[in-house]
């Protein structure tokens, strides 16, 4: 029988992406979340971790920037006035575990250059730019306004200082699915297990090496339950 979602539920999520939609941002979810999406009451004192992959929305979808390509997931702490708002906007219109895109308008994207130039010098270990270190660059965009008049030390964000356009983001916590699909195999769920285990791949090619080998395991385990329930299905007929 399908499974249908109450009117209050459908209600709920109608709000949450006219909402967005008011604010310049369409969203997509590419992955549904767990359980509902939590009450972050003032928006003080959380803190939410996440990947994010920026993309343009040329063509070629060109990538401008990739949280795991740079090592460590982004850290959130709500309520800090964090210099890109849309991000904040954004998780707290995601469950917990969810992965959704977020197309973003061009008068709501248009700081994020300045945004991914402090995450990339962040990233980048002992980077120094016009006399400021690695460390000032984690509290400072030096003056954030004067930074627009020159370059920005990546020409790909310089082009898009120049001329912003839209953006689209993806936001998520593949990690946490992966560890869920490991959680079904134990749990023996093996549908379960396969179908998050084979979506983590969609969702982060970089993860690959180790959910082929949850995933080749799972197949051994499979194996093995077949043979058991054969012997035992063999004992009952002879």
């Amino acid at each position: 029988m399908k499974r249908e979602l109450s009117p209050l539920v459908v209600s709920t999520m109608a709000d949450i992406f006219r909402t967005l939609a008011e604010e310049g941002i369409q969203k997509r979810i590419l992955f549904a979340g767990q359980g509902e999406i939590p009450d972050y009451a003032d928006g003080k004192g959380w803190k939410l971790t996440f990947h994010y992959v920026t993309k343009m929305c040329d063509e070629d979808s060109t990538i401008l920037d990739d949280s795991r390509k740079m090592g460590k997931p982004m850290e959130l702490l709500l309520g800090k006035k964090f210099k890109f708002d849309v991000w904040e906007k954004c998780i707290r219109s995601m469950k917990i575990n969810e992965v959704a895109e977020f197309l973003v308008n061009t008068d709501k994207a248009d700081t994020y250059p300045l945004v991914a130039k402090s995450l990339r010098d962040i990233a980048k270990p002992e980077k120094k730019e016009h006399g400021h270190t690695k460390k000032d660059a984690k509290g400072h965009c030096c003056g954030m306004m004067s930074m627009t008049k020159q370059s920005l030390g990546y020409p790909d964000l310089d082009k898009l200082m120049a001329k912003p356009e839209p953006l689209l983001f993806t936001l998520d916590n593949v990690k946490a699915l992966f560890r869920r699909g490991k959680a079904h195999i134990g749990s023996w769920n093996p549908e379960a297990a396969k179908r998050d285990l084979e979506r983590v791949i969609e969702l982060d090619s970089s993860l690959t090496k180790g959910v082929r080998k949850e995933l080749k395991h799972l197949e051994q385990l499979q194996r093995a339950k077949d043979n058991e329930d054969r012997e035992k299905l063999r004992g009952k007929i002879f």
